[in-house]
């Protein structure tokens, strides 16, 4: 099976494995039964050791609006099947990285070590395209002043320097637990407002999404008007199209500014959901 998106760049890199992805239910005992299919699925494919290695995101994936978490253990489950097996496990904390979940980097909430980290986005904070990737050192060493290393976004001075000041800024304020807190703050106020009416919240830090799936109408066309009315009143965010709205305010959000826009969301989904 392949999704019409995917359909449409159809033939895929050869040699790619795709594997399902272990999309956690808020029910213990069905995210375990989730888990253990995904490590059996995991050690099918691994096995034969002529998988070179997995690329993964920090137990949640956000993007064209949706959200999706994964079940607790599910980091741990991918970096004890890798060891086993010799598969290099590489992070991407594009998304995840610099506070956004409650710590500096995604992988940080976890008892797993990368072999191989990948950023973007936040490590500039926004002032330069800048892109990183960080490995454990003997996978590279013998390869420092050998190889020919390319980039396009890897060598402004301007944005290199914006990198380590916001570096220092996460470690200096410790945004990671704004984040943690706002977070926290957020989904509570939103599940008080709206679960009554069918939607439901899921998320880690500030990476927050309200699903509208279980709502009585058509969930797309629902979350499309919540989101018209929220722009119209100054809250911006995407949705996917399916019900599903993805919240991602800024790392250093104050309680005002936070409160302010579940204010405005809460508001908006009540009456729409309640006048549909």
């Amino acid at each position: 099976y392949l999704p019409e998106y995917v359909k449409a760049i159809h033939p895929l890199v050869p040699d790619f494995v795709q594997l399902d992805y272990p999309t956690a239910q808020g029910d213990q005992a069905v995210d375990n039964q989730i888990l253990e299919r995904f490590r059996g699925q995991l050690d099918t494919a691994l096995e034969k050791r002529d998988v070179a290695a997995i690329f993964i995101e920090s137990g949640i994936i956000t993007g064209w609006g949706g959200c999706r978490m994964a079940p607790a253990g599910f980091v741990e489950t991918v970096r004890e099947l890798t060891s086993k097996y010799g598969t290099l496990m590489v992070v991407d904390e594009v998304g995840t990285g610099f506070s956004r979940i409650g710590e500096l980097f995604g992988i940080n909430k976890y008892d797993a070590v990368a072999d191989i980290a990948t950023f973007a986005k936040g490590i500039t904070n926004g002032a330069g395209g800048l892109g990183a990737v960080l490995s454990r050192a003997e996978l590279v060493e013998k390869t420092i002043g050998g190889a020919n290393y390319t980039s396009t976004f890897g060598w402004s001075p301007t944005a290199c320097a914006a990198a380590l000041e916001t570096l220092k800024v996460h470690r200096r304020d410790k945004v990671w637990e704004n984040s943690a807190a706002m977070g926290e703050r957020m989904m509570q106020a939103l599940r008080d407002k709206v679960s009554a009416l069918g939607a439901t919240v899921r998320g880690i830090g500030l990476e927050v999404c309200l699903d509208l799936t279980a709502c009585s109408r058509e969930p797309g066309a629902l979350a499309a008007e919540i989101e018209a009315v929220c722009h119209k009143n100054g809250l911006h965010f995407i949705q996917d199209g399916d019900g599903t709205i993805q919240l991602m305010p800024a790392c250093t959000i104050s309680k005002t500014d936070l409160d302010a826009g579940v204010e405005i969301l809460s508001e908006a989904v009540t009456t729409i959901c309640r006048r549909s």
